[in-house]
């Protein structure tokens, strides 16, 4: 069990409830809830009988007890908490187990007769909250002592402890360096040549009882130190020049001071020298592009006369990007028509913007041209093809604002041709309905009279129109054929024909029934017609852009690949029979030769492994 212990002789008679204490006397410093341990020692002399020592507390109330027979051996007794153990030499030592505020004061030892050992049992306490106190307010450059003071709260108070003390100047204990000095307790701390800065140090202490296992207290409060100073210099918050945006509103630019007790601030416009403000802050409503000049502050410490500071600001009004103009080919042009494969199709944006702007031209959500820091941008179109008309897009941005966007439209004339891939060959079941549909690329737009449907019927094509049985719907650059009942009949070749003012284009079509196996390649596909015109490919504005996956037609390919074909068996066998031919009449001999037998290094004849095949193809009997 912890317990403290400390000794404290003195040269003193004491008397304690009228009982003389030899000296010296013992003093034992224990905290609280802990073990306590007295030490005292009995007079043995002349122990010709048993003697009893008692140990009692400064209240007369006996705490324990031990008696010494003539054999210096003994016998003990004690209070609850309380024990007591000795040896024969009168060495006696009495623990009190745990300690309480009440357990301090005196405790006497001793027999009737004899005189009285005494200890004094004091309970160690926390000391009181510590203070600070400052001499004085320094000016800077001067030197000023600060004091911590607490006191002991250690019963009873009549000891003899002293208190040590720690300081801590924003965060770091009980600082060194040539500014810091302490005296031996540190009980006080004199900071030199003072500094402006000082002001904002934040300085607490604490104190702590010299004894082992003391307390300490708890950390004083913060005591913000003070210094008299200033202005060095009129501080603006926002960095010169400072830019605003047109339109802001509420805009505080503010000007302080390390001056203490206190500043005072006047604001100066120093384009028309009018007082603008007579506090700290420079407010502006709203501010507009005519904002934009020079601005002075001037701070002056309220408790020192003639000590004030000047600073001046610049400011800079900046406003959002606005697309001012965005035109194609020629100024002022936003819907524009071109042919297919013109050159030199100039895209232009400018912009008004302060500061500069990053301006970038699209098209179909791709980044044509993008450049920071400009005020205009251009983007040139060569060799023009249909899948570049559309819309368009400028837009300019700086930090201030959103972003402004302007579009141009371009058209591009061009002759049909198909949009994108799709699937010829249509399966269908009976009885059922079936679409038939197409989507052409094509400027100027088809429209409804620009589309046509053809039916194959044998050696001919019939024309189709909407009837009971099917249904024909064509606009802009879509065509669709439905089938309402689908029929046998109905299944067989369809031709769709695209036609505008540049050129025509027929696209076919195969509906086959679902349960019928695949038909050849050359059924299947039957192709396309040339075009009329050049397919020279144009789109409008709200086609779906950026796809140039046309069909073809593939009946022509296939049928020269078949007399191809043809010619090249037919021209083959022709060439094989003429070799066959010579080599009858030419080379007899070379093939008798084949059939005699060859002789061998070793002497012995064989036969070579071309004449036992051509013996075995029965050319034994051509040649005999």
């Amino acid at each position: 069990m912890k317990f403290t212990a400390v000794i404290l002789l003195t040269d003193i008679f004491i008397t304690a409830e009228g009982w003389p204490c030899l000296t010296p006397v013992r003093e034992v410093y224990s905290q609280i809830n802990t073990a306590a341990v007295l030490q005292f020692t009995a007079d043995l002399t002349n122990l010709n009988s048993p003697r009893t020592f008692f140990v009692k507390f400064h209240d007369g109330t006996v705490r324990a007890m031990i008696r010494y027979n003539a054999d210096k051996s003994y016998t003990t007794d004690s209070q609850p908490g309380v024990s007591i153990t000795a040896n024969t030499a009168g060495i006696v030592a009495v623990t009190f187990e745990s300690v309480q505020k009440n357990s301090a004061g005196i405790y006497t030892f001793g027999s009737a007769g004899f005189s009285f050992r005494c200890n004094c049992l004091y309970i160690l306490g926390e000391p009181t909250k510590p203070n600070i106190t400052l001499k004085y307010v320094p000016f800077v450059r001067d030197s000023t002592t600060l004091t911590c003071s607490s006191t002991s709260t250690t019963t009873p108070s009549n000891h003899s402890l002293s208190l040590t003390y720690n300081w801590r100047v924003d965060k770091e204990d009980n600082p060194g360096g040539s500014r810091y000095s302490y005296s031996s307790s540190k009980k006080t701390l004199t900071l030199s040549n003072i500094v402006k800065n000082d002001t904002y140090k934040q300085i607490t202490c604490k104190a702590k009882e010299v004894v082992t296992d003391g307390y300490a207290s708890i950390r004083s409060d913060s005591f913000s130190f003070d210094v008299l100073y200033g202005p060095d210099t009129a501080n603006i918050n926002v960095q010169s020049p400072y830019n605003m945006t047109e339109g802001d509103t509420n805009v505080s630019i503010e000007c302080s001071s390390d001056c203490n007790p206190g500043c005072s601030y006047t604001w100066t416009n120093l384009t028309s020298y009018s007082r603008i403000s007579t506090n700290g802050v420079l407010f502006l409503d709203t501010v507009n592009r005519y904002m934009t000049g020079d601005y002075k502050c001037t701070s002056s410490n309220t408790g020192i006369q003639n000590k004030s500071s000047e600073t001046t600001i610049s400011t800079i009004v900046n406003y959002q990007t606005a697309v001012t103009s965005f035109y194609i080919a020629h100024e002022g042009q936003t819907l524009v028509t071109v042919n297919e494969h013109d050159v030199h199709i100039r895209i232009t944006c400018e912009v008004d913007s302060n500061p500069a702007s990053t301006i970038k031209i699209t098209f179909d959500g791709e980044i044509l041209q993008e450049q920071t820091n400009i005020m205009a941008l251009s983007y040139t179109l060569n060799d023009v093809t249909c899948l570049q008309a559309g819309v368009y897009t400028c837009e300019g941005y700086n930090e201030y604002g959103q972003p402004s966007i302007m579009n141009a439209t371009l058209f591009v004339r061009c002759s049909p041709r198909p949009l994108h891939q799709f699937k010829r060959n249509i399966t269908s079941t009976l009885h059922t309905p079936v679409t038939l549909s197409f989507t052409t690329l094509a400027y100027p737009e088809p429209g409804p009279s620009g589309f046509s449907w053809h039916k194959e019927d044998g050696v001919r094509w019939t024309p189709l129109m909407s009837n009971a049985d099917l249904k024909i719907s064509s606009s802009g650059l879509q065509t669709n054929l439905t089938l309402l009942n689908v029929s046998q009949s109905n299944y067989g070749q369809y031709r769709v024909t695209v036609v505008n003012g540049l050129g025509s284009f027929e696209q076919y079509m195969y509906l086959k029934p679902e349960d019928i196996h695949m038909q050849s390649q050359t059924l299947n596909n039957r192709g396309s017609t040339v075009p009329n015109h050049t397919n020279r490919g144009s789109t409008v504005p709200n086609q779906t852009q950026g796809i140039n996956n046309t069909e073809t037609d593939n009946t022509a390919m296939i049928v020269g690949v078949t007399l191809g074909i043809f010619s090249t068996v037919v021209v083959v066998y022709a060439i094989y029979l003429t070799i066959l031919m010579r080599r009858k009449s030419t080379d007899k001999g070379t093939f008798k030769n084949l059939l005699r037998k060859k002789t061998h290094p070793s002497g012995r004849k064989y036969f070579s492994p071309q004449r036992i095949s051509l013996l075995r193809s029965g050319y034994r009997t051509y040649f005999d």
